[in-house]
């Protein structure tokens, strides 16, 4: 289970640890940031159900970088993140982690606090609690680069780049920096709004996973 762990600790633990309470804008937030910010945010609150595929660059201190593929399924509260053999589902009450590559299963249960942090988009959706931010680059290309700088001081992130085409309002990049030396790039390659999904595919049947270990942590 280790890739899977190194992987959730990546997306999920980034935010988890000591946030702060929700705090109003201050002054040093950008209102034209707030705006493209705002936009985005709308537009996937609108979505009942869409699909991101990207590739994740991670580059570590020494330079050495490596990319995967994957993809996340969002419904409001409830999520599935798929990349190379390594699987999590969450249907808003539990998490399912499957790793492929050694056959294991870890369940559990998602607090109230993990709901507001724990998934791809929660750079977007809790902007207004977790960051503080201003426009990194003027629109290029008609590509704006915006900077999020968590107001939790303690976090291993130290800042977010995001990057938004602004006509179509579509995530182009988001760039995390560890404070370690280390940076993991998600490129969004596609978004589809409402696609098709099989029924009750944000739920896991664990008697179809005959001989696989199951870790059951609720």
């Amino acid at each position: 289970m280790k890739h899977l762990s190194l992987f959730i600790f990546i997306i999920v633990s980034i935010f988890l640890n000591a946030q702060p309470k929700p705090v109003k804008p201050g002054l040093e937030n950008d209102p034209e940031a707030e705006k493209y910010l705002k936009m985005i945010k709308e537009k996937f609150d609108k979505m009942t159900v869409y699909k991101l595929s990207y590739r994740v660059v991670s580059t570590d201190v020494n330079s050495k970088t490596s990319s995967q593929t994957g993809s996340y399924i969002g419904a409001k509260e409830k999520y599935i993140i798929e990349i190379d053999k390594l699987k999590i589902v969450n249907n808003g009450k539990t998490q399912w982690n499957i790793d492929e590559s050694s056959k294991e299963i870890q369940i559990q249960n998602i607090s109230s606090k993990s709901k507001k942090s724990e998934t791809p988009m929660s750079v977007i959706k809790n902007y207004k609690l977790l960051f503080k931010y201003r426009v990194k680059e003027s629109i290029t290309n008609n590509v704006i680069v915006l900077e999020l700088v968590p107001l939790n001081k303690n976090n291993a992130i130290f800042k977010i780049d995001l990057a938004i085409q602004v006509a179509s309002q579509q995530l182009v990049f988001a760039k995390f920096y560890d404070r370690g030396g280390s940076r993991i790039q998600y490129n969004i390659l596609s978004t589809v709004n409402n696609p098709a999904l099989a029924a009750n595919v944000f739920g896991i049947e664990t008697k179809s996973y005959k001989g696989w270990e199951i870790l059951d942590m609720r």
